[in-house]
Order: structure tokens, then sequence, then C-alpha cells
């Protein structure tokens, strides 16, 4: 880490003098980007020659929130030497997740197209590693190892479950004491202390009620017992447009769209979409896209839609250099051109007969959408044919009747069997422990 990252890192965690916090929102956040977050954070603590904590320094550390950023920033003071004490409000750690056997994890999927090489499917961290595969299992993993580090390292690791951190105050001596449930905790002070506290639970509108995005929600049963054929989502960050894939493609959980970035790994379509979205991310940075960025992500997206269907007139069972292309496009997959292969999975993963209306009250666009660009390319292809309407706007209840009211023209009646999901993310938790609001944070992150 060089010196500049160290002060950008500590400038955006810093809540006061030794209090930090590590954001959850931010750009393709999941586990493994929180963990990234944290590990870089205990990192630039102990960096340079005015570090916060100096080397052979010994500090009381408080971590609020075991999530997989809280776990992760305890460990790594923990292998500093540090004494931590981790505070959950709930039971165990990775709560949210307890039932969460119908989502995928993957740790790289999110930085994709950036990424050069073919996807890690391993976080390769020295503590709290894991794979891709059900979130579930994930979970159960993680919470034993985590239970072995309590076990071994007591008692300078400790974890505090069932305490509700309410209030950080700092006193005269620099240290700070924590605050459980309006009453001073008992630990003592600390030295540093580093803010966790995460998302709180998702909730949906009351006129389209929706489990949380972890809970089971029993899709496929839902559309088997309705019959219905047009779905609705709203809201265009990755957990609307997952659930929009679920209900038109064969998304095996999420399996799919990993199968799909490995495919498209080095080819034309890669190209056009890591162009699009180093753009859009260099964009952001200054404030909002320019009408000029939006015409260049569009132009990447259509080129990366017209090469991967370009290829459906490659012959699979062609030599994989049969089409003339000099490009990774026909890299061989056993002797078939790569986005041919690619085509064809994304032929057979097409459910038939099925609609659906995407809404979101901020983009025009989903080339726009913050999420994994994966997600976003599949939507653009299903989009290509009709089968999904795209509208900036919001979803309304209208005398008992469901209906888009779109930014610009007439509103739209939804059929009255479509299935409705409603997608619209969390605020934080840390008004309470950071007397902070959410658009700090989200500014931070």
């Amino acid at each position: 880490m060089k010196l500049e990252d160290r002060k950008r890192t500590l400038d955006s965690c810093r809540n006061a003098n030794n209090y930090f916090f590590i954001s959850p929102i931010g750009e393709r956040i999941n586990f493994h980007s929180q963990q990234l977050r944290a590990l870089n954070l205990v990192k630039a603590l102990h960096l340079g020659p005015d570090a916060v904590i100096r080397k052979r320094e010994k500090k009381t550390v408080a971590v609020i929130g075991a999530g997989m950023a809280g776990m992760s920033a305890a460990l790594g003071m923990l292998c500093k030497g540090h004494t931590v004490r981790l505070y959950e409000s709930k039971s165990a750690p990775l709560n949210r997740q307890d039932d969460a056997g119908h989502r995928m994890l993957h740790p790289t999927i999110n930085f994709w197209p950036d990424q050069e090489g073919y996807l890690e499917t391993s976080t390769n961290l020295p503590f709290l590693e894991w794979y891709q595969g059900e979130c579930k299992a994930i979970v159960e993993m993680l919470r034993e190892e985590w239970r072995g580090y309590v076990k071994n390292y007591a008692p300078r690791l400790r974890f505090l479950n069932n305490r509700l951190v309410t209030n950080v105050t700092a006193g005269s001596n620099r240290k700070y004491k924590l605050w459980i449930d309006d009453g001073a905790d008992d630990e003592g002070m600390y030295d540093i202390v580093i803010a966790t506290a995460g998302f709180k639970e998702e909730v949906a509108p009351p006129a389209f009620p929706t489990p949380n995005y972890w809970h089971p929600d029993m899709l496929n049963r839902k559309i088997e017992e309705s019959g219905s054929s047009c779905f609705t989502v709203s809201g265009a960050g990755d957990g609307g447009l997952i659930d929009a894939l679920r209900s038109l493609l064969k998304f095996d959980d999420g399996k799919l769209a990993f199968r799909f970035t490995e495919l498209l790994q080095g080819t034309s379509v890669h190209d056009h979409l890591k162009s699009a979205e180093r753009r859009f991310k260099d964009s952001l940075k200054t404030g909002e896209l320019s009408d000029a960025d939006r015409q260049k992500i569009r132009i990447e997206y259509d080129a990366a839609a017209s090469a991967f269907f370009n290829a459906s007139s490659c012959d699979l069972d062609a030599d994989f250099r049969a089409c003339g292309s000099d490009t990774m496009d026909c890299a061989p997959k056993g002797k078939t051109c790569r986005l041919a292969y690619a085509h064809s999975l994304f032929v057979e993963s097409r459910i038939p007969r099925r609609s659906l209306y995407l809404v979101d009250n901020e983009i025009n666009n989903i080339a726009f959408s913050k999420a994994a660009p994966i997600h976003k390319f599949l939507i653009s292809l299903i989009e290509r044919d009709g089968t999904v309407q795209f509208e900036k706007g919001n979803l309304v209840e209208v005398d008992g009747k469901f209906q888009i009211h779109p930014d610009v023209g007439a509103a739209i009646d939804i059929p009255k069997k479509s299935l409705i999901y409603a997608r619209h993310g969390a605020s934080t938790n840390f008004k309470q422990v950071l007397n902070i609001d959410d658009k700090v944070v989200f500014n931070k992150g």
C-alpha cells in the first residue's frame, strides 16, 4: 500500500480521531470487497512514519458489527498483536445470511470485466478464506472458523454477542467507551473503534411486499402456483437484476452468470464491456454521467451485444478458427468458438413466453446501473427481443391496480397476474452508532 493510498483509506474511514467506520455502500460491494476494505484499513492504521498505531504498540480495539467487514477487521487487528472485542447485536456472526441457500456467492464476479485473466474463485486470504458456492454453506464454514479463533486466541479475542451498541463516546484520555442499550458497557475503554454496522433489514413498500434478499422467497414455486408469465421488478441494483434474471432464465441461483464470465473473458464482448465500465467508473468520480459519457457507454454495450449475437453464425462443431477470427472470440473450448458456445448456452437458458417490466427511478438505461456488469449485460441481451421493457419511473398502486408511472409518457398498467418484486435497498445502521446520516456514509463509500 502506497502512502497516498493509506491517506485515502484513512480519510474515507475516519469518523473522529481514532474512531473509524467501514461503509457498506460503494461500487460493486460483496462479501469479498468488504473483507478487502477491512484489511486495507488495518494496514493503513499501521503504515507510515506517522502511523496511527506505531510499531510494537499494543492497543485495545472495539469492532462493531460481525459481518464480513467486522470479522475481517477483528482478525486483522488480532494478527497485529492487539486485544480485540467484536460486538454484535445478534447471537451469531453473519446472521442475516442464515437461510440464504437460494443465493450463490462468488468472490470476484462483481469486479469483472476489470480483472485481468480468469476470475479467481477463491478469496486467497490468510483467514476467512472462501470459495464460490452456496451462501448458506459458506456462512456455516466461516462461522466454524471464527469459533476456532475465539477459542484459541482468548482472552485477546472475544466475541460479545447480543450486545446492541447504541452510542460511542470519547473520554478526556482520548479513549472510547461503548454504550449498550443506553447503558455503559462494562468492558472498559478502547484505544481504537472500528464500526461496521452495515445495513438495516431491507423493507419493501407495503403495496409490494417482497421477502428480504437473503431470505428464502420460493420464487419458482410462486411462479408455478400463479401461472404467471409476466413479472415486474422495481429497482435496477444487483438485487433487482438478479431477481429479473431468475424470472427469465434458468439462472441456477447465479451459477449461470459465473459460467458466462468464464466464457466471455478475453473476448471482444469482454473488451467492449471493460471499456464501458471504465468510462462509467471514471465519470462517477467527477460527478454525474455527462451526455457524452452516456452515449459512449451505450455504444460499447450495444457493440458487446452485437458481437455476442454475431457469434451465433459460427458452427459449434467446426474448427475454432473456421470463422477466420484472430481474436479471443474463437479461443477454443475444446474446438468450439467460445462466443458461439456462450450464445448457445444463452439460448438454452431462456425460458419461453415470459416477459418482464423493469423500473428504476434513477436511470433510463440498464448500462447506467451500478450493478455487476455481467448482470447488466445479460439483461441487455434479453432486452433486445422486447422481452424486457425498461422504464425510468416509479411503481405505484392506484385504486387497487398496479402501474408504472414513467418519467416520460403515459402510465403503464401492470397485468393482474404479474409477480412483483421491489428491490429498493436498505438504509444503514450508522445513524445511531456514528451520529452521521446515510448521505455521509454514501459519500465516503
